[in-house]
Parts: C-alpha cells; sequence; structure tokens
C-alpha cells in the first residue's frame, strides 16, 4: 500500500474459458418451431455455449491460468485436468 492508503494495481494479463459444446440457432429450430432468422432479429445471437461437461471451477481455472500465461504450458502437461482430479488443481 501507498502512504496515503491507497492500493493501487495493474491488469497484467486477461483469460477466459467458454464451454466446448455450441448451440446454433439451426439446432434450435430443429427442437422448437422457430428460426435462425427469427432468432437473430429479435434477440441478435447466432450461437451460444452450453456446458456438458466443464463446471464453473474448471472454467475458471482455464480462464486464470490463460490471464497467466500458463494455460498453453499446463494443460500440454501429462497431469490430469480439474474435472479429473481430487483436491486442488495447482
Amino acid at each position: 500500500m501507498s502512504m496515503s492508503g491507497i492500493m493501487s494495481f495493474s491488469i497484467l494479463g486477461t483469460g477466459m474459458s467458454v464451454p466446448e459444446n455450441i448451440v446454433t440457432n439451426d439446432d434450435l429450430s430443429k427442437l422448437v418451431e422457430t428460426s435462425d432468422e427469427w432468432i437473430s432479429q429479435r434477440v441478435g445471437v447466432k450461437e451460444r455455449r452450453i456446458s456438458t461437461t466443464e463446471t464453473a471451477v474448471d472454467m475458471a481455472c482455464e480462464a486464470a491460468l490463460a490471464a497467466l500465461g500458463v494455460w498453453e504450458y499446463i494443460s500440454s502437461r501429462p497431469y490430469p485436468m480439474p474435472q479429473e482430479r481430487d483436491g486442488p488443481y495447482l
């Protein structure tokens, strides 16, 4: 903390993670009576990501590691992914 009692910080990296499963408007139109055009015009969405196996913790770990710049290194190692382990990831 600085002498004035105000903390300062810098953003040194950012990371993100999204579920792998992509559901398009065309996919939805097979389930319900709608169309890509109808959804796109009213909502502005072409596709959405839906988690089928990933948990919020899995995606948070991926995003945090990406922000730290180590995700590619960690994910290439022979250790199990968060959903495959018991206990803390790192």
